[in-house]
């Protein structure tokens, strides 16, 4: 399994599938993750070896793509279209390995008003409208709640996802991003 998030989603997406004994191996860009700085940083990547690529330079992303090309999975948390740019994206990865699952979160998805906005926690938990009716303080303002309720919901649905695709791949023979 190739994880080429940085993001809460994939991390604990991936982490399970390490927990069952999975090769996990986390892209990260230069300089490490962004979740290293986060106290549970060492329970999110347990089981996981790590490679730095700056997938922005020709010769880190053929690295890459070699991985991809002998995953089973590849986990990606990008925006639509960044994947692509990065020669990174599902279509171009199957011409190598056509058994690839990939797995893919966006924020607000591949389409529509917004598609292109970052889906970081407190955005999505704006938009769904969670933080009008919390009021845990005496503040005219919506408080704000630490739990990654929205990014851990992802996770388990694509954790779903991999798995349903996985048993698919086996069972029928076919694959499906």
């Amino acid at each position: 399994m190739v994880d080429l998030s940085v993001t809460l989603t994939g991390a604990h997406a991936t982490q399970l599938f390490a927990d069952f004994g999975a090769e996990v191996v986390m892209v990260e860009p230069p300089g490490g993750s962004p979740l290293r700085g986060q106290p549970a940083f060492p329970f999110w990547a347990r089981g996981k070896s790590s490679i730095e690529l700056d997938l922005k330079d020709a010769k880190d992303a053929e690295v890459a793509r070699g991985l991809a090309a002998n995953a089973d999975v590849v986990v990606e948390t990008w925006r639509p279209g960044v994947a692509e740019r990065l020669g990174l994206g599902y279509e171009q990865l199957r011409e190598a390995n056509p058994r690839l699952v990939y797995g893919s979160v966006t924020g607000f998805g591949r389409s529509g008003p917004l598609s292109q906005v970052a889906g970081y926690e407190g955005v999505v938990m704006a938009k769904l409208g969670v933080y009008g009716p919390l009021r845990f303080t005496s503040k005219p303002q919506p408080s704000m709640i630490a739990t990654p309720s929205a990014s851990f919901s992802a996770s388990q649905t694509l954790l779903h996802g991999i798995l349903a695709a996985l048993y698919e791949r086996e069972s029928s023979g076919l694959c499906w991003s």
